[in-house]
């Protein structure tokens, strides 16, 4: 298993505006109406060592590199079209190892609490065995391990409004195959998808299950 890695992913030419409020977080004193530096979809992720890096300057000889001293490119970070200075900035993008989803494709049926051993139950103590939930199929067994499947998180699109736990993932993930996750590491977990019935109606008391690593 390897952690992600971050490596260069292209070259872009910015306003003066946002080089300065980028080098020395500096903002212009006459802002234009809905100026929204580093919006584009070069600045999309705000993890700070992603960030663009300035990629100009002066060599030894005293020769400028990365600037431009009059161009009618717009900028590429807040799009303004006013033609001036360019400097040049390097992105930045994470490369993430390929994620392997393994499973048997096997529906199987879930377990109520009062159906589990002893030993089962002192897992769940947020459970009573006296009540009407503990007759109620919400657990599974996988890799010598027993799972509450309602303690699992829903995967959703990581750029999707969402309420309560949720496990986000990127855009064509093939976590978003799968209903819920439940990771045991950053790079790895158990997921879980719903079962179907004979109708093709989902079916709520069975699960199939899966584990994925990076």
């Amino acid at each position: 298993m390897s952690n992600p890695t971050i490596r260069e992913s292209g070259n872009v030419d910015v306003c003066e505006d946002c080089m300065f409020l980028s080098v020395n977080g500096e903002r212009p004193t006459e802002e234009l109406p809905n100026w929204a530096p580093f919006s584009g979809a070069n600045w999309a992720d705000n993890t700070p060592q992603l960030q663009p890096s300035p990629n100009f300057g002066v060599d030894d000889d005293d020769t400028e590199y990365g600037m431009t001293e009059f161009s009618a490119t717009p900028c590429e970070s807040c799009g303004a079209t006013l033609a001036g200075k360019r400097f040049d900035f390097m992105t930045w993008e994470t490369v993430r190892p390929a994620l392997t989803i393994t499973t048997n494709g096997h529906q199987r049926e879930l377990i109520a609490f009062a159906d589990l051993t002893e030993l089962e139950r002192e897992q769940f103590d947020y459970m009573r065995a006296d009540t009407y939930e503990s007759h109620t199929p919400r657990f599974f067994r996988y890799r010598a391990w027993t799972y509450d499947a309602q303690e699992f998180t829903r995967i959703t699109p990581r750029c999707e409004s969402t309420y309560g736990d949720v496990h986000p993932v990127d855009s064509g993930s093939p976590l978003l195959q799968w209903d819920g996750a439940q990771p045991d590491t950053y790079f790895s977990g158990v997921l879980i998808r719903w079962g179907h019935d004979w109708s093709g109606e989902p079916d709520y008391d069975s699960v199939i299950v899966g584990s994925w690593s990076e």
